[in-house]
């Protein structure tokens, strides 16, 4: 690890035991920032940042450190192995820092109320460029204590004193903020934290949450979306948590087919976009059935041969509107918004073990997911329809609140010939009634 010495800003290499106590700073990257080869060269002072990294270092200083950490000029970004290692060991340097220093640089202490000296009203800072970055996410996180300044070094507050407006802020639970560990909170909720932020580099998405989630892997800058889908391949490596498949995406895509992971934390967003009306099932299903037919369709989607199911009776079917079938709490809902702090820690086959469903011998064994050749090979509780032009239902969650329900994705074969399945209608997740959870078979998949 290279530190910055807070009163010559010479850099020094440190190793293993040998790190002594350190601050360090978590800011938003701007112009003219001093880099290593500009301490190495000596011309730090040229620099815009110059200000920013003497700031730093003073107010280190008047803390009583000797040594700081800054990720503009401690890191040899020319080298891409010390580059790789310094990215998959932020979270822990973060983490066992003595204080971290959160520079807002957009935020100006004469643009605060002076009337309240002690700034710790949210509208005087919430709207930051730092809480919009995807990197000061897990700097945030891991930081045992963080104190927030202005662009003058005035102090706003701290974690801990400006606990509830960070949590509205960013999403995090208090919890977290208080210092728990975020393996405390499901795959899901976690992405949502990052659904909001943003990187320069489309691969630092991914990057950025490796601490997050406890996992490493090499950086490999140039190859885009695929570092997402690279960092949930290592998350479902080490943690069988099927909320990782609860994503929808942000516009309307109709029934066509996705593959099962998402392809950026924008998909965990807890709300949906503005604009993005909620479907009925009739829409997932059949987009261009003809409005004259609404009725026969309600009658054919509820029917038994379709679903196996029917709690209203036959003689009832025609009574039933489907708009009304989703707002009165039925078996069957699309869900608008994604309420991951909800969803209990059971994994579905647990939960189908409690309930007294286990798998039989002629079923599917439960396995763990893993990256084939084939596809993503997944064991997912199913409840498919007798009709083959329908999607199936996989349960990957169970929801408990005011109502037990099933958290669950339509899924369907690409094409009559193929095994490989792909997610259907992935704008939405579904919820069931958790009354049904026998009519569910534990099914081994094949996924795209």
């Amino acid at each position: 690890m290279r530190l910055l010495n807070t009163t010559s800003l010479e850099l020094k290499d440190f190793i293993g035991s040998n790190i002594p106590p350190y601050v360090i700073l978590s800011h938003t990257w701007s112009d003219e920032e001093v880099l290593f080869d500009d301490i190495q060269k000596g011309t730090a002072a040229l620099k815009k940042g110059h200000a920013k990294l003497k700031g730093c270092c003073q107010k280190g200083a008047e803390d009583g450190f000797d040594w700081a950490w800054i990720d503009t000029c401690c890191i040899d970004k020319s080298s891409s192995a010390e580059l790789s290692e310094a990215i998959n060991s932020m979270y822990e340097w973060y983490k066992k820092s003595t204080i971290c220093y959160a520079y807002l640089q957009d935020v100006s202490t004469n643009a605060l109320s002076s009337s309240n000296p002690s700034f710790t009203r949210p509208q005087d800072f919430s709207k930051s460029r730092w809480f919009t970055r995807g990197w000061t996410l897990q700097e945030l996180v891991a930081s045992k204590v963080v104190e927030f300044y202005t662009a003058e070094w005035v102090e706003i507050g701290t974690k801990r004193s400006l606990l509830t407006q960070l949590s509205a802020i960013t999403g995090i639970p208090p919890h977290i903020l208080r210092g728990g560990s975020p393996s405390t909170c499901n795959i899901a909720e976690r992405m949502s934290w990052a659904s909001k932020r943003q990187t320069s580099r489309e691969e630092d998405l991914a990057y950025c949450l490796l601490g997050l989630f406890n996992v490493n892997m090499p950086m490999l800058y140039g190859e885009g979306k695929k570092a997402f889908y690279r960092l949930q391949e290592q998350i479902m490596n080490q943690e069988e948590d099927y909320s990782i498949f609860a994503w929808s995406l942000q516009y309307d895509c109709g029934p066509s087919l996705t593959g099962l992971l998402a392809s950026s934390p924008v998909e965990f967003s807890k709300t949906a976009p503005s604009g993005l009306q909620l479907p009925t099932l009739q829409h997932l299903l059949f987009p261009k059935a003809p409005g004259e037919a609404s009725d026969a369709f309600n009658n054919q989607l509820l029917a038994p041969h379709i679903w196996g199911h029917n709690p209203w009776g036959p003689d009832k079917l025609t009574q039933i509107n489907m708009r009304d079938f989703y707002a009165t709490g039925s078996w069957y809902r699309v869900l608008h918004d994604k309420e991951y702090e909800s969803l209990n820690t059971h994994i579905p086959h647990q939960h189908l073990s409690a309930s007294g469903t286990t798998p039989s011998q002629d079923q599917a064994p439960w396995k763990p997911p893993q990256l084939t050749s084939r596809g993503l090979r997944v064991s997912l509780p199913i409840r498919k329809p007798n009709d083959p032009t329908l999607p199936s239902v996989a349960w990957i969650y169970c929801k408990f609140g005011l109502e037990a329900r099933l958290l669950c994705i339509l899924l369907q074969h690409l094409s009559p010939s193929s095994q490989l399945l792909g997610r259907h209608s992935a704008s939405w997740l579904i919820s069931v009634d958790a009354s049904i959870i026998k009519e569910f078979v534990l099914t081994e998949l094949y996924l795209h």
